[in-house]
């Protein structure tokens, strides 16, 4: 992150200005603090298992401050709130959360976009004069949070600098104050709206418009993503990747998006397959896949953006548990929710194809000295690794490598680097060609679909959490 961070210098100075003990600390300290109040608002920031809680590891939580010494200026300055809450298995982190005063401040400064472009800073507090020549950053990061040279991705540079339409942005905002306004005076408002949801979007949109706001490349978010150890490129800090689904529509207004059909079923189906194994029940619902997930949702009350994560959930491994605070029924909404949907007919069958699939392609795919190597052949240690983490290891390699093929062929033309598939400026990219370049590189077959032009649904925005 030192060497990578491109951080608002406008906001340091109003922490400095206005958060007694920070302008005594060293410009790099402030510099990693700041960044860290940024990112713990941010979804890719969001704890595993805390809601509106944020997570951090004590690998980067060393690495930015040296040992132990993030806890003592935390004690010090009553930055963050933190529990006492950790499981190495699990990789779920101690969860995080400004205190009230801290997010009062944050808050405070977002309110208003600057009208002068930030400056940018680094990490240790230099300021930054130019972007990056590539958005990759040259170190991924291991499963013990170790940096390690990147795997990959060095054919073809990965744009940094991803242009945002501040104006539309800037619209999107006024219509959200909108119909908020009309809430407040018990006016009635076109839609129903989830104050708190519509709070967290207007959030994300002024960040995103202060980030857009800066000395380096006006009217641009600087992007560095950093490869994970299953090679998933994730941005860090302020970014259009994991940003709410509303905001990254109203920025990226008018381009396309481009992903790979489910992504994650198509991988698993045929590296059953390759093991020996063929699924019925998942090849159904790939075939099948919106008139089965609009039948989930209305015969059980879901919207199909629950039925969607559900599904989702379940390859990735998550259990049918009827714990409130386990995957599935927490983003269903309770335990009544989740229940049905264990009890649909199709369901119980699915889950029962994705149990049989994970079995045999774990059983085919065996550790060798300990570690578990993937497609992007970056390996992982399995001790104390369950089940899931493992499936979940193998499919992310597949998913990374079909992403760089693609990227390879129409480098020039995507914007935004997402896990299954990327933001691009134009709808006319060769999908056969891009399939086939997958298909050469990986051995799976993974169908592509493009959709847009892109625009923000305000509808979603006051009421979906996304």
């Amino acid at each position: 992150m030192i060497r990578d961070a491109y951080i608002s210098d406008a906001f340091r100075n109003h922490l400095a200005a206005n958060l007694f003990g920070y302008s005594a600390l060293e410009l790099s300290t402030q510099t990693q603090l700041a960044s860290m109040i940024l990112q713990s608002a941010s979804r890719y920031r969001q704890h595993s298992h805390f809601s509106d809680w944020a997570s951090f590891s004590y690998v980067e939580l060393e690495r930015n401050f040296g040992r132990d010494k993030f806890n003592r200026l935390n004690a010090k300055l009553r930055i963050f709130e933190v529990v006492d809450d950790w499981s190495k298995i699990e990789g779920r982190t101690k969860p995080f959360k400004l205190t009230a005063n801290v997010e009062v401040l944050r808050k405070d400064f977002f309110a208003n976009t600057p009208e002068s472009p930030t400056k940018l800073l680094s990490g240790n507090g230099e300021v930054r004069h130019k972007s990056p020549r590539n958005g990759l950053m040259a170190k991924r990061t291991t499963d013990h949070g170790k940096e390690a040279t990147r795997c990959g991705w060095n054919a073809n540079l990965v744009l940094s600098e991803v242009p945002v339409n501040v104006k539309q942005l800037s619209q999107f905002e006024l219509e959200i104050q909108a119909e908020l306004a009309k809430t407040h005076a018990d006016e009635s408002s076109h839609w129903p709206v989830d104050k708190k949801n519509a709070g967290f979007v207007l959030d994300a949109i002024r960040t995103v418009l202060h980030h857009a706001n800066n000395s380096v490349a006006p009217g641009c978010v600087i992007h560095k993503y950093q490869q994970s150890n299953s090679g998933r490129m994730y941005a860090q800090g302020i970014n259009l990747q994991a940003v709410n689904r509303q905001v990254r529509y109203s920025a990226l207004h008018g381009m396309w998006d481009y992903d790979i059909e489910n992504c994650h079923y198509a991988i698993l189906m045929q590296m059953a397959a390759k093991a020996g194994l063929q699924c019925a029940v998942i090849e159904e619902y790939l075939n099948n896949k919106a008139t089965i997930r609009a039948d989930l949702a209305v015969n059980l009350g879901l919207t199909p953006r629950q039925v969607k994560k559900a599904l989702l959930a379940l390859v990735y491994g998550a259990g049918l548990s009827e714990d409130p605070d386990a995957a599935i029924p927490e983003m269903l909404g309770g335990v009544e929710a989740a229940r049905a949907l264990y009890q649909h007919h199709f369901f119980k069958a699915l889950a029962g194809d994705v149990a049989k699939a994970s079995s045999v392609i774990l059983k085919t795919h065996r550790p060798f000295r300990g570690g578990l190597r993937n497609a992007c052949g970056l390996v992982m240690r399995t001790a104390g690794k369950k089940a899931r983490h493992r499936l979940a290891h193998l499919l992310q390699g597949v998913e990374s490598v079909a992403l760089e093929a693609a990227h390879n062929v129409f480098s020039e033309n995507i914007l935004l680097l997402q896990h299954d598939g990327f933001t691009a400026n134009t709808p006319e990219l060769d999908l056969s060609l891009i399939q086939n370049a997958i298909f050469d590189t990986t051995g799976y077959a993974l169908k592509l679909s493009v959709s847009g032009p892109l625009k923000a649904d305000l509808h979603s925005a006051l009421l979906e959490v996304n």
